[in-house]
């Protein structure tokens, strides 16, 4: 007999089955438990005279498995917790158990009961008995009987070696074998009777046959047509047809379909009517939640479209599709790499392994039963620009925004239906991958949420625009916040809130791009501008503009000037102004010649929508209860009728304002003084690192070698992690601009671990900082609650003084020759820095 054998305690099952192997996962399909308990008895008894550990997993609700056995080790595990941590739990214990344990499990069906799906579960089957084989224990999974789809339990019995169904009549048990991998007799797959004294008889007369078949139909278990999912929103539309949906169904469906938070899910069911629900249904592929994002864009549409009929008649009616968080991890699992998911779970700190993921995400290949689904998107949408946008669990939701970290990719068409879906699925691939990149990681790091559950859904958009010669793009957009954490002026009320606009695709309004300057709108004096001058609103505007190209098949940045000639005559006039300075210059040298700038200034002067984004902003702020973001599209027809698409809306974080007192210190200790240019909340604190860029020196730097001194940046945050300390970090020009030139090009997750940034201005080389309110990283400042600094060349910077630097201790074990001149790291002694928010000044130096 092979050594890997193990035995039963059913010497007749035994022989049935020519022996049960090391690695056998056995699954019992049954109607009913004490069924399942005569096997597993006998299963522990042979493991307990083997001397072979026994493990059994407990989460069910019924009555144990096992009862009244010493030397079994029981661990609890709650599905509520959600499928991943679920599946993160059984990996460890299989990788932790000695080797040829015995595993069993509680009634696996009732995990639908937490992820509402059979295709969950068929895909917790898949991944356990996957690295329960490979560790050779023996495991045991009762399945009831009945209750779970066709497809699903013929995946299960797929990834199984031993699949039985057992049953109970007229005093005897009975086992039939489904399955049995790499082993075979005549007999082996019949029905087989018990006898009392444990003796296995095979049914070979056909009386006995018909007689047992007859019990099996008349007990009423036969298989599902449909998943538990759809079973269970079949059963929804017809009680909706009959109007006999009762509060209970609404907010099962909200937890199914949308949240599990209890603020959101209050928000969604006093604004969602029964019929929302049914209709978000029927836009789903896949099973599982919609995430955060959707959720958030779908809530925001309810509250106004219930609340404010009058701006209701602006907005542009959704036709999203929600692809099911489901579908996330079972496009893993397809591909065969949840084990190295499971990895990165149990050491999320291992890059390695991130970008190995990250890298077999790019690369998989997507389930067929879901390209089926994915080309009814595209037949929906036929040409039309879509955007697949993220939408993970965490996305948008209170206290966690995860602005930017993951990707959004646009769909220009192609010519075909096939061309298409390639297209479709590509971005489906690029966002799931962007789950693993350091910024996402990084972000979840810094807010504990690295063992968390965060399931990537995907929300499927028609891209808002007018198709326009060669180009696609709204007319413009960008995001509105109800609150102003950032008030240039004293006249404007922070409460008033802001919008932050550009000209066309909203991606220059949530970017920080080189050389551009979108309108910032106060909402209570919207025609309050801080450049007074013709050449300063020329300077400080926008330059390009970001459209869908249907010559390129991506976005496209193009000079304003190359798309004014595209433009409708209603939509320049809205979006663009004259340098009226500027064109008297050329008329006087006797040139006639338009020079525009664009700056939205009709748009913004018309008191309609200003009206409107007012209305949305507050009446959101008022519903959420704090104040919110959103992305915003513009359209306006010839008419002069406004349409306003809702993106997005999520939560905002925001700043506690409170007054400290800010120190005396002697004017040879001062280092920086600056009144206004301020961000963040008010706090009084050491400063033990500062880490400096000389603006001249950076400048004079190689262009290629300018991004050598982000990663350096990045270097430094990665040694100062977790340490404790508080970190300032003064750099020339704009903080995580794509454009060196303009200023330090690093990423969020390079800076993560700097409780203080401060742009500083250097005119001789045209380094300007510039909040860049709006922006994703404007996002990262606020939830990382870093204090931001902006040290002009103008009245508000009252002091700042370099030669304090020559007080200061300098390290340079992290810098390399080459860079010494540019980057500087001091750990100054008895350094402080105050800053108070509601007189919206800060100092910053050494104290007596």
């Amino acid at each position: 007999m092979e050594t890997n054998i193990i035995h039963s305690g059913l010497p007749g099952l035994d022989q049935k089955l020519d022996g049960i192997r090391q690695g056998d996962n056995i699954v019992f399909r049954t109607l009913n438990l004490e069924y399942f308990r005569f096997f597993a008895r006998h299963f522990v008894y042979q493991a307990l005279e083997d001397k072979r550990d026994i493990h059994y997993i407990r989460f069910g609700k019924h009555k144990p498995m096992i009862n009244n056995v010493t030397n079994v080790f029981v661990h609890q595990i709650d599905p509520d917790e959600g499928f991943e941590t679920f599946c993160l739990e059984t990996y460890k214990l299989a990788n932790m158990a000695r080797e040829a344990s015995l595993f069993i499990f509680d009634n696996i069906s009732i995990l639908v009961d937490y992820w509402n799906t059979d295709l969950m579960l068929a895909n917790f089957i898949k991944v356990s008995t996957k690295v329960l084989s490979e560790k050779k224990h023996v495991t045991l999974f009762p399945l009831r009987r009945g209750s779970h789809s066709y497809d699903s339990t013929s995946q299960i019995r797929e990834s199984t070696q031993i699949f039985v169904d057992i049953f109970y009549d007229d005093g005897h048990y009975y086992l039939t074998p489904l399955k049995v991998e790499n082993r075979y007799n005549p007999q082996m797959f019949i029905p087989h009777r018990i006898d009392e004294d444990l003796t296995f008889h095979p049914l070979t007369y056909s009386t006995s046959l018909a007689k047992y078949y007859k019990a099996v139909e008349e007990s009423g278990a036969a298989e599902q047509l449909q998943d538990s999912w759809d079973r269970f929103f079949s059963l929804m539309q017809l009680n909706y047809s009959k109007k006999e949906l009762v509060p209970a169904d609404k907010k099962k469906m909200c937890s199914m379909l949308m949240s599990d938070d209890e603020r959101m899910q209050k928000l969604i069911v006093e604004n969602f009517k029964n019929r929302d629900f049914i209709q978000l249904h029927s836009r789903m592929i896949g099973t599982g939640k919609i995430g955060g994002k959707a959720c958030g864009m779908l809530v925001a549409t309810k509250i106004i479209m219930r609340h404010c009929p009058e701006v209701a008649e602006h907005l542009e009616p959704h036709d999203s599709f929600f692809v099911g968080s489901d579908i996330f991890y079972t496009y893993m699992i397809h591909n065969g790499f949840w084990n190295l998911w499971m990895q990165h779970r149990a050491n999320p700190e291992n890059l390695e392994i991130a970008k190995e993921i990250q890298n077999r995400l790019l690369n998989g290949k997507l389930p067929d039963f879901i390209e089926k689904q994915f080309k009814r998107v595209i037949d929906y949408y036929g040409t039309c620009p879509i955007i697949v946008r993220s939408s993970s669990f965490l996305e948008d939701g209170f206290g966690n925004a995860f602005a930017g970290k993951y990707e959004s990719v646009f769909c220009i068409s192609g010519d075909t239906l096939e061309d298409r879906l390639i297209i479709f699925e590509k971005a489906v691939r690029i966002v799931y991958a962007s789950t693993m990149s350091q910024s996402a990681l990084e972000y979840r790091r810094r807010r504990n949420l690295l063992n968390v559950d965060e399931q990537m859904a995907l929300l499927v958009q028609r891209v808002s625009g007018s198709h326009l010669e060669n180009y696609y793009f709204p007319m413009a957009a960008g995001v509105g916040y109800s609150y102003n954490s950032y008030p240039w002026s004293e006249e404007l009320d922070p409460h008033a809130g802001m919008l932050r606009l550009v000209a066309g695709l909203g991606t220059r309004a949530v970017d920080r791009t080189p050389g551009d300057y979108p309108r910032l709108v106060n909402l209570d004096k919207p025609s309050l501008s801080m450049y007074s001058t013709s050449k300063d609103r020329h300077r400080f505007s926008q330059r390009k503009m970001d459209v869908l190209s249907y010559e390129n098949y991506d976005v496209v940045s193009k000079k304003v000037e190359q798309m004014y000639p595209v433009m409708l005559p209603w939509q320049k006039k809205l979006l663009f102004s004259h340098d009226t300075e500027a064109e008297w210059v050329f008329r006087d040298r006797g040139q006639y010649r338009e020079v525009l700038f664009t700056d939205c200034q009709q748009l913004i002067n018309n008191k309609e929508f200003i009206q409107i984004m007012q209305t949305i902003l507050k009446t959101l702020e008022h519903f959420y209860q704090t104040p919110v973001d959103i992305e915003y599209t513009v359209n306006v027809s010839q008419a002069n009728e406004l349409f306003i698409n809702l993106l997005q809306c999520r939560p905002l974080q925001a700043m506690q304002n409170k007054n400290i007192q800010l120190p005396t210190l002697t004017k040879e200790n001062i280092f920086f003084e600056i009144d206004k240019t301020c961000m963040g909340e008010s706090r009084s604190i050491p400063i033990d690192v500062i880490v400096y860029i000389d603006p001249f020196e950076y400048y004079s730097l190689e262009y290629n070698k300018k991004p050598d001194i982000a990663r350096i940046v990045g270097k430094i945050n990665k040694i100062y992690k977790d340490r404790g300390l508080h970190l300032l970090l003064v750099t020339p020009g704009r903080i995580g601009t794509s454009s060196p030139e303009l200023g330090l090009p690093v990423s969020f997750a390079e800076i993560s671990e700097f409780n203080v940034i401060m742009e500083v201005a250097y005119s001789k080389v045209g380094y300007l900082p510039e909040l860049s309110f709006g922006s994703h990283m404007f996002q990262d400042l606020v939830e990382a609650q870093i204090l931001y600094i902006a040290c002009m060349e103008n009245e508000n910077t009252k002091n700042y003084n370099l030669k304090i630097f020559e007080t200061l201790n300098e390290r340079t074990d992290e810098i390399d020759d080459d860079y010494r001149a540019i980057i500087h790291v001091y750990e100054p002694k008895n350094m402080i820095l105050a800053y108070d928010n509601i007189k919206r000044k800060v100092i910053c130096g050494k104290a007596d």
